[in-house]
Parts: structure tokens; sequence; C-alpha cells
């Protein structure tokens, strides 16, 4: 690989960790970042839409400073000689709603944080959302309402629906009035919770990313 193509990742790596998280909101990644001392900085809006909607977001992120705290200590142990990237460990969270998996790697060398934890979460059980022909023909939501309900339980906000489906934020609002009561929710912090617990009939149509 040509040196001008490794530049963007290494201007991610060492910069500041906002950068980091920036580059993995892009990515669409649910990850959260910690600190040296195992202490939350910073979560992508996808990490807080999955950890908001379970019933013990707590113990999520308690999981996820245990599991910091562990690797730093194994770095402290190793020292400085350890490669930069390779120390990495995994866990499993168990809340009453989910089981979750976290996979974590220390990242050395970011000019606010000279040592962070990057740790990305993911459903253990491997659950994913229903897809728009289910909550059409099965949960009764409108082609247009299945569409949104799916992109919010991603974390997407109005604007970011807005844009995607050529619609304004206002819009989008309104549609999610009428979602939330079809599916037995009052918040949208609840939604991707709801939306995977939703039975399916094991339609084949799409994601609303391929929405036209």
């Amino acid at each position: 690989m040509a040196a001008g193509t490794r530049r963007p990742a290494e201007e991610v790596l060492h910069g500041d960790h906002a950068t980091l998280v920036a580059a993995l909101e892009g990515l669409g990644l649910p990850a959260i970042l910690l600190s040296d001392r195992a202490r939350i900085l910073a979560e992508t809006r996808w990490a807080r839409a999955v950890v908001e909607c379970d019933p013990e977001p707590s113990v999520v992120r308690r999981g996820a400073m245990a599991l910091a705290r562990r690797l730093l200590r194994r770095r402290q142990q190793r020292g400085r000689s350890s490669v930069h990237g390779r120390l990495q460990d995994h866990q499993v969270v168990v809340t009453q709603g989910e089981r979750f998996g976290l996979r974590a790697v220390v990242i050395d060398g970011f000019q606010d944080a000279p040592r962070c934890v990057l740790a990305l979460l993911t459903h253990e059980d491997g659950v994913e959302l229903p897809c728009l022909g289910d909550l059409v023909t099965i949960h009764g939501l409108t082609p247009r309402e299945a569409e949104i309900a799916l992109l919010l339980a991603e974390g997407a906000s109005d604007k970011s629906v807005g844009d995607r489906l050529g619609i304004s934020p206002n819009t989008v609002r309104k549609h999610a009035e009428h979602i939330f009561p079809k599916l037995g929710i009052h918040a949208r912090k609840a939604l991707a919770l709801r939306l995977v617990r939703l039975p399916t009939g094991g339609g084949d149509e799409g994601h609303p990313s391929g929405s036209r």
C-alpha cells in the first residue's frame, strides 16, 4: 500500500481522540473510547443508541470500564515493548435485556490522551433489526415509516434521516409520532430494543440504506 493511502489512518491514530470518534461515527461503528484511567471519554451515537435502549445501560458501561482496566493492567505489566494495536481482549456483558460482546484494544499516541482503550460493542447473540417488509406486512407500518424506524433505531438524527430520504427533519418527527404507538413505545430511545425483539416473518425486502 502506498504511503499516501496510509496517511489518513495515521492522522486518525495520532491526532486527538475526537478525530478517532468522528472516524468511527462515519463508519457507523458502536464504539466506546476510554481513558488510561478506564473512564469513558466518548461514545459514538451508534453505541449510545444500543446502550440507552437496554434496560440496564450502566451495566454495559461498567463492563467496558472493567475490560479497559484489565487491558491497561496487562499493558503496564508488558511495558513499552508491546507492539501497538496488539493488546486486545474480549468479554461478554449480560443485562436483563441482552447479551453484549465487548472487543477492546489499547491504542497509544493520541495528542490529548497518550493511551486509550477502544471498545467495540456487538450483540453477542447476533441479533439483527427486522427488514422493511416485516415492519410493513406484520407490524402495520407504512413503507416510509418502516424506513424511518430502521434509521432511527440505528441512532440517526432527524436531520440525518431527512437527508437520507429527501424529507425535512420535521416530517421525520411527524412520522415518528405515528411509528411509536404502532410499536407500543413512547420514546425513540426504546426503538432499537423494541425492533430487535419484534417477531419477523422472514421477509427479504431490503434496508433503507438502499432506498431510492
